[in-house]
């Protein structure tokens, strides 16, 4: 991050904030403990039996889901009939995960999507900030559904400029934020140049599923403890 970024609103409203977030939502009637374990869960698959509903398009979001399903996660990823899908991307980021079709402009669409979200354990959001409230799978949604079965979920939303400041609210991407936080100035004159170059690879959708990923094991170790929900911030 540049000098110049860190001045900014923007730079000034994250500067505080570390890799990811994690808010707890507490609550006595939500019973601690694990999810239930599988005869595949294992020192190579710990995850087996932790069941995920994935929202996620591109990069940062389903490299965060993949990364669960590398540890064992079941991965439901949910999609739409007219969303455009990235299909040179599947075979890196979308192995691992089943997927489904729902229509959630449609009722019949946003009734079938709770049997998903009532077997979950961990809900991933990668989409727009706040584009799924409309459809009945903002984190208050989903911590209800678990309300009503005496038990925690964990939600993870993940966006572009983090979740404080004037642009929290607005879409972007990987090439856009690099170009924002000084990256792309830094990869120019590392190359010898005095004008900002942005990275040919998205290294920081991947580092974004690292943490991610980071992120909901150390929710559910404060699950096991505490008990309660846990909303997890990345960007």
């Amino acid at each position: 991050m540049t000098e110049e970024y860190a001045n900014t609103a923007q730079g000034k409203a994250t500067e505080h904030i570390g890799l990811y977030q994690i808010q707890p939502y507490l609550d006595p009637l939500l019973r601690s403990g694990w999810w239930n374990s599988m005869e595949t869960t294992s020192v190579r698959h710990p995850l087996a039996g932790l069941k995920i509903v994935d929202f996620t398009r591109i990069v940062a979001g389903p490299s965060i889901s993949r990364s669960l399903a590398e540890l064992g996660a079941s991965v439901m990823r949910v999609t739409g009939p007219h969303i455009a899908d990235f299909s040179g991307l599947h075979p890196d980021l979308k192995w691992g995960k089943w997927n489904c079709h729902l229509d959630l402009w449609k009722t019949e669409g946003k009734i079938k999507l709770r049997d998903p979200l009532w077997e979950a354990d961990v809900v991933v959001n990668g989409y727009r900030p706040f584009v799924l409230d409309k459809h009945g799978a903002a984190y208050e949604d989903v911590f209800q559904i678990g309300k009503e079965q005496g038990r925690g979920f964990i939600y993870v939303r993940e966006n572009c400029y983090g979740w404080a400041g004037p642009r929290s609210r607005r879409s972007g991407w990987q090439l856009i934020s690099d170009a924002c936080s000084g990256v792309s100035m830094g990869f120019g004159r590392a190359m010898g140049n005095e004008e900002a170059v942005t990275p040919v690879l998205p290294n920081p959708d991947y580092c974004t599923g690292v943490a991610g990923c980071c992120a909901v094991l150390q929710a559910h170790v404060l699950q096991a403890k505490y008990g309660g929900s846990y909303l997890i911030d990345a960007a």
